[in-house]
């Protein structure tokens, strides 16, 4: 049943409740016994409703008086309102995002006003469906009302917003040197038959690292990254970081008609690369020259230095093969502590190249005649990928 409810008391605190109604109260503060008065009033309707307000009369102290109106039940709630200056009469509406709000009128003592007077509130309040006031996101959607106007509510006053983010729609460029793309509606299901595609492209002389923050797609639903080479991802298995070997990536969202996920958000950065990169080596260390202004100093341990060098730019790091201990030797540019990591060498290198993009090691082993591989991530495992006449 639709109720209409309306107090008119000398009253500091109430409960309000039903479709429509109206506060009209007056509060005269004790003077003889408070430096800070505060009256509250709740409006409560029902579940899956929203309240719309209506100020029509605000009769307080400006500056002394604060009136807030808060989007919940308590003080900890979002504040709709935060008025201090009640000499303007024409106040914006105000509609809640749940079914109920605070009213709170905080009166101060001051001896330059006259406490005494009385304040007055008149607020009209309204229930209006909550999907009378909603925000929408994503690259497209549907708004929709169905709902019969009750007597008391012969006029319905409906508040949207439709808010789309940049980096959620299909078909960017992106050019900036870091952002973060999210699948369209995230972290909402992602839609249908998408064919989603964004191009990433960063100053020269700069790589882009891929930081996969959230990832959750269905099997059927694909991921693919591609620069020179093509990655491709789905599942829930968040992948590891990419870097692109050029300054340019282009990331292609392709989805079908089944079931659908969360979809994913992935933060980009440019790094620039060291173009000029020096190596200057004795036996016991060796300077690099990068960029031809900032040389370092790696100091070897005791590892005896030969030709073979390669330098990693993804994480700072050079290789050089020790023909004494007959490893390749690991060691960080950047870090403060003495530290290395070693490889054992399989055969006699005559030559080394570093795939950083993919964290590869090659080298030409002289004594077998052959070209063999190795990953960073799995050192014990070396292969063969050409054999030479």
């Amino acid at each position: 049943m639709n109720r209409h409810q309306t107090f008119n008391l000398y009253r500091c605190n109430g409960t309000y409740t039903g479709d429509s109604g109206e506060i009209n109260v007056s509060v005269t503060p004790n003077i003889t016994e408070f430096k800070i008065e505060v009256c509250q009033w709740h409006v409560v309707v029902g579940p899956k409703m929203s309240i719309q307000l209506t100020i029509d009369k605000i009769i307080a102290q400006t500056i002394v008086d604060t009136l807030y109106i808060y989007d919940g039940n308590s003080e900890t709630d979002t504040k709709l309102k935060h008025l201090t200056n009640f000499a303007d009469d024409d106040y914006d509406e105000i509609v809640s995002t749940t079914n109920q709000v605070l009213i709170q009128l905080t009166m101060h003592k001051r001896s330059w006003f006259p406490i005494n007077n009385p304040r007055t509130i008149q607020i009209r309040y309204k229930a209006i469906p909550s999907d009378c006031n909603k925000t929408y996101t994503g690259d497209s959607g549907d708004i929709s009302l169905v709902r019969q106007l009750t007597e008391q509510t012969k006029t319905l006053t409906c508040h949207w917003t439709i808010s789309v983010a940049t980096n959620m729609r299909c078909g960017l460029e992106l050019t900036e040197r870091q952002g973060i793309i999210y699948s369209p509606g995230y972290p909402i299901a992602y839609y249908h038959k998408m064919n989603c595609e964004w191009k990433i492209r960063v100053p020269k002389n700069h790589t882009i690292i891929l930081q996969f923050i959230d990832f959750k797609t269905e099997d059927t639903d694909h991921l693919t990254i591609s620069d020179y080479t093509i990655s491709g991802y789905s599942g829930h298995q968040l992948p590891p970081n990419l870097y692109s070997a050029s300054n340019a990536l282009t990331l292609i969202f392709k989805t079908d008609m089944s079931v659908t996920d969360r979809g994913f958000k992935i933060a980009y950065k440019a790094k620039e690369l060291d173009p000029y990169v020096t190596f200057l080596a004795s036996a016991y260390n060796v300077l690099i020259k990068l960029n031809s202004s900032d040389v370092k100093t790696i100091a070897m341990n005791g590892d005896i230095m030969s030709g073979l060098m390669d330098y990693n730019i993804k994480d700072d790091r050079i290789v050089w093969f020790d023909p004494q201990k007959h490893k390749f030797i690991l060691k960080s540019i950047q870090s403060t502590v003495d530290m290395s990591d070693e490889i054992d060498v399989v055969g006699q290198p005559n030559s080394l190249l570093l795939d950083w993009v993919h964290d590869l090691l090659y080298w030409i082993d002289i004594k077998s005649k052959t070209i063999k591989v190795l990953h960073f991530k799995d050192t014990e495992s070396v292969y063969t990928m050409l054999f030479m006449e």
